[in-house]
């Protein structure tokens, strides 16, 4: 079977969430891995539940939101959140687009072995859980882990990591680095028209490399706002704008003016990006905005996406806020 430990729970936001569904997740390989069909189904199971009502909550899916909300038996009254059924749960993510495929559809075949937890529920159905039970419960976990595992929900926004790692402290706090390759990259699932400002503090150590990134279309395409760590005279430092012509490749396109360059001895900044769908575009980095010396423009693009990137090793973003 699948050795769900492998993937990446990250996505969930919630460090302690995230170490008990890992144990969880240690647990469902071992038992799998022995033919323990009753007990690999239970954790399975289970384990879906759990990622269903984060997801609830990360998505912000509420009564007021969702036409779809389930009701008390009155027929009228919402449900609170903490008395969703598991049924409930998925009715709603389903109805909201929030689960793979046909993920539905199959775990409706599963669903209700949870509660062959109870002796009872089984004498009661009289169908047992075999290995194919068993096999469609982590065929169920792994679909709805895959799809969510480069997602990260960041500032009430959600993220797409498409290389390295982004290791969530909080709503508004994450870690960006490497994971076999030297850069780290994430993305806005939305186009920045959506979004008028970016605020957020960055702290970049030495040797390391921040870029703010616009324009992005794909890991071969966009350009790169740069903080350069890297101690001069590298022959490679590089503090301006940048312009990725494919993956790991760079056009260098401008520098920043002296007056406007991010203290190079500073290892944090706090920097404000300002936006909008009419194309203007500034960047302001510890208060002061930045300015390229041949007066390039930034050639914002709104339809297109932004994001965070790291090179050189982990850099930390922290108290974010999107508007």
């Amino acid at each position: 079977m699948t050795e769900l430990s492998n993937i990446n729970l990250e996505f969930l936001s919630n460090e302690n969430l995230i170490d008990i569904l890992r144990s969880v997740l240690n647990e469902v390989d071992s038992v799998a891995n022995h033919n323990a069909y009753r007990t690999t189904t239970y954790l399975a199971v289970s384990t879906i539940e759990g990622i269903f009502r984060e997801l609830i909550r990360l998505f912000g899916l509420n009564s007021n939101n969702v036409p779809t909300w389930p009701k008390k038996q009155d027929k009228t009254t919402a449900k609170r959140e903490k008395d969703l059924t598991l049924k409930d749960m998925t009715q709603i993510l389903s109805n909201e687009g929030k689960l793979p495929g046909t993920f539905a559809d199959l775990y409706d075949r599963i669903r209700d072995y949870r509660n062959y937890m109870h002796p009872s529920a089984e004498l009661e159905k009289m169908t047992p859980i075999d290995q194919s039970v068993a096999q469609l419960s982590v065929a169920c976990l792994t679909a709805l882990l895959e799809q969510y595992s480069p997602v990260r929900f960041m500032a009430n926004y959600q993220w797409r990591l498409e290389v390295g790692n982004a290791h969530p402290h909080s709503n508004d706090s994450f870690d960006i680095q490497h994971s076999g390759e030297y850069f780290a990259l994430l993305v806005s699932e939305l186009p920045a028209k959506n979004f008028t400002q970016i605020k957020f503090v960055v702290n970049i150590p030495s040797e390391r490399i921040f870029n703010l990134v616009y324009n992005y279309s794909s890991k071969n395409r966009f350009m790169a706002a740069r903080i350069d760590k890297r101690i001069p005279p590298d022959p490679n430092w590089y503090p301006g704008l940048l312009k990725c012509v494919d993956w790991r490749k760079w056009d260098i396109i401008d520098h920043y003016t002296e007056d406007s360059e991010p203290n190079f001895q500073l290892q944090e900044h706090t920097i404000q990006v300002a936006l909008s769908s009419s194309h203007s575009f500034a960047i302001v980095v510890d208060d002061v905005p930045l300015a390229l010396k041949g007066g390039t423009p930034w050639g914002f693009d709104p339809e297109l996406k932004i994001g965070f990137m790291s090179e050189g090793g982990m850099v930390t973003v922290k108290d974010i806020t999107v508007q």
